[in-house]
């Protein structure tokens, strides 16, 4: 990542993001918001929503949780047989998670945010079948893009991480 074209507080984060959680993931299966919040914040609907509901959001990061086996479909025609989540899948849902936590934080509610660009990704560990996965999400503006830092966390390991924009 050119690290002269975001701020350096979200070198940082990202570089925390390669390493650890985030955020200390709530042990409990409830959400602290539902699907209802969610679809309040975010313009996506299924089947290309991949958040089933937020766990917690501390100190500026939106941990989001979702069942990757809804997406058996998927699972079945990548890699048959050996089946994994799709990083551009992956992406897309980090890129929820942090989109939902910079939407929850506006006063006026905002539909027309497109990615912009993906400064940066990297996939440490496949996400497979069988258990959900931790979507964390945290973002910064920069004055004219909002960058989003993103992880995917399945048995509280980092699967992924990555740095988008959006505008």
């Amino acid at each position: 990542m050119d690290t002269d074209s975001v701020p350096p507080e979200v070198v940082e984060c990202y570089r925390r993001a390669l390493a650890a959680p985030l955020l200390g993931i709530p042990e409990a299966a409830d959400f602290e918001f539902g699907m209802d919040w969610v679809l309040a914040h975010l313009p996506q609907r299924p089947p290309f929503l991949f958040v089933d509901g937020v766990q917690a959001i501390r100190d500026g990061v939106l941990c989001a949780r979702f069942d990757v086996d809804r997406t058996a479909d998927l699972f079945a025609g990548h890699f048959p047989g050996v089946p994994r989540w799709p990083g551009a899948i992956q992406i897309e849902a980090m890129a929820q998670a942090g989109l939902m936590l910079y939407l929850s934080s506006l006063e006026e509610t905002r539909t027309e945010v497109a990615l912009g660009v993906v400064r940066e990704a990297r996939f440490l560990r496949e996400v497979v079948p069988g258990q959900p996965v931790q979507l964390l999400g945290s973002f910064f503006e920069d004055g004219l893009f909002v960058v989003l830092v993103g992880q995917v966390l399945q048995a509280s390991r980092v699967c992924s991480a990555c740095v988008l924009s959006i505008v």
